[in-house]
């Protein structure tokens, strides 16, 4: 057999926030933001045969999407005229919403589809530096930790199995929970009505968008 492998990492992605703040004073503000975190993945694993007609394959396709609301204290210390230095804390509130697509080709056209929703609360902070190149805009250079996980995933799958050509002869849909599932063979996600048994672990999926990063923006005053 030869086989040929395309992954590429789960963590690719973007995230893009903003934050409207309320100064209280010249040091203190409130803020209320708003954000998007878009993470995917496309995975083929392709077996064939030399001198064989037909290649077998197996692809997946997951996507997180994230809506995280964000309410949030920042706290200015005044370095210089030009700089100041930037303390923020608070919680967010994340929509997220988990989907993904696998189908192989071997003896059959496999199609199987996820789909979940949750939403849970994270905590995250921030330290950062600000440097006023105008009275009403400056730049911002901020390192920024995040501790989110969610659970509690509702939705749907589906499994439809054809013939080749395609000759439709089972279409599966089922509703419940989303399970993190580990067994004789891989680790897996199933969306079941009921808590399974027959396996070495069984618990809720948990999306962990835990982490540390570094950004930069722009501060626009009004």
């Amino acid at each position: 057999f030869v086989m040929d492998r395309r992954f590429e990492d789960f963590d690719s992605g973007f995230e893009v926030l903003a934050d409207a703040i309320y100064n209280l004073n010249s040091k203190l503000g409130i803020g209320i933001g708003f954000g998007y975190i878009h993470l995917t993945q496309q995975s083929l694993l392709i077996f064939h045969q030399p001198n064989a007609y037909d290649e077998n394959q197996m692809g997946t396709s997951p996507k997180v999407t994230a809506y995280p609301i964000r309410l949030g204290v920042f706290y200015n210390f005044p370095l210089h005229r030009l700089i100041n230095l930037n303390l923020n804390s608070g919680v967010s509130l994340y929509f997220t919403h988990y989907s993904n697509t696998r189908f192989t080709n071997w003896s059959s056209l496999d199609l199987i589809k996820q789909q979940a929703h949750a939403t849970g609360f994270g905590l995250h902070g921030g330290l950062g530096v600000e440097i006023n190149f105008n009275p009403r805009a400056s730049f911002i250079l901020e390192g920024r930790g995040r501790y989110a996980k969610i659970s509690g995933f509702e939705g749907k799958s589906s499994i439809r199995k054809s013939l080749l050509p395609p000759l439709l002869y089972e279409d599966i849909e089922e509703k419940g929970t989303l399970y993190y599932l580990e067994g004789e063979g891989r680790p897996l996600l199933a969306v079941l009505a009921e808590e399974p048994t027959g396996y070495r672990t069984v618990r809720k999926a948990v999306l962990d968008l835990s982490g540390f990063i570094f950004q930069t923006g722009l501060r626009v005053k009004f």
